[in-house]
């Protein structure tokens, strides 16, 4: 999988692309061909959580880290520190006939607004992989409903 970042109308200004070999879900960041960030699916958390590395600073302690309800695209994301640093949602946009990848993004000041936005990107296409794998396994089933 590989999404395409660009700016409305503009050119091309990175890329996220999963990793083909991972334990979860995994995705890198690309900047003019340079990976600059990673986003990991956090396996080993009580509850499901995503962590933020930017490259330079891989210690093995994530710079963010997204908790929230997924499935409701409606989450936080924390600081290494613990600190709030962001929140994403969609409950803004409930009303629009046409939501779907709508959502409002809160970024307090000195976090990089794209590195939320990348995570928010991961999040959204791992769980909409999960329920398309979801519904084919259903449909897989047969039988009566």
């Amino acid at each position: 999988d590989k999404l395409e970042l660009r700016v409305a109308g503009g050119p091309l200004c990175g890329s996220i692309e999963r990793r083909a070999v991972a334990m979860a879900t995994a995705y890198d960041v690309y900047e003019d061909g340079e990976c600059i960030c990673k986003i990991e699916r956090d396996v080993v958390s009580l509850t499901p959580s995503y962590k933020f590395f930017y490259e330079a600073e891989n210690d093995g302690n994530p710079c963010y880290r997204a908790t929230g309800s997924f499935s409701q695209r409606d989450y936080d994301i924390y600081a290494r520190d613990g600190s709030e640093v962001a929140t994403i949602g969609r409950q803004l946009f409930e009303l629009l006939e046409d939501r779907a990848d709508t959502y409002h993004v809160r970024c307090a000041k000195g976090v990089d607004p794209a590195a939320i936005i990348a995570l928010a990107l991961v999040i959204d296409e791992d769980h909409d992989e999960d329920a398309r794998k979801a519904k084919e396994e259903e449909e897989s089933k047969g039988g009566w409903p």
